[in-house]
């Protein structure tokens, strides 16, 4: 479960690497004869959104503290490093947003 209520939030933050890959996605899911590389990144990502509510995936995570955001963090971090290619590598700052978003349940994270 944690990791399809995070994943909205990672796909905003890897938007930026991935714009392409995620318009070719929303191309292929609705036909769509539009060029605009970033609207339809930001479409595919609202579908996403939109199933999570569809079939019942939380914004937040009860259980989450934040208390507990360094190990995670660390863990994270490390796990991402060494055991499989990210398109693009978070800091710790940008793992605490997204743990900050999972608390108050908010999904709609903007990353530079």
């Amino acid at each position: 479960m944690a990791n399809a209520v995070i994943l909205p939030r990672v796909l905003r933050f890897n938007k930026k690497t991935c714009a392409a890959r995620f318009a070719q996605l929303e191309q292929i899911l609705t036909a769509s004869a539009s060029n605009d590389t970033d609207l339809l990144a930001e479409q595919f990502i609202s579908r996403v959104d939109a199933l999570a509510d569809r079939v019942g995936i939380p914004a937040s995570l009860t259980d989450l503290q934040s208390k507990d955001f360094g190990v995670i963090s660390s863990d994270a971090l490390a796990e991402a490093r060494s055991s499989y290619a990210v398109p693009r590598v978070m800091r710790r700052s940008q793992v605490t947003r997204v743990l900050q978003s999972v608390l108050a349940g908010n999904r709609d994270l903007t990353f530079s």
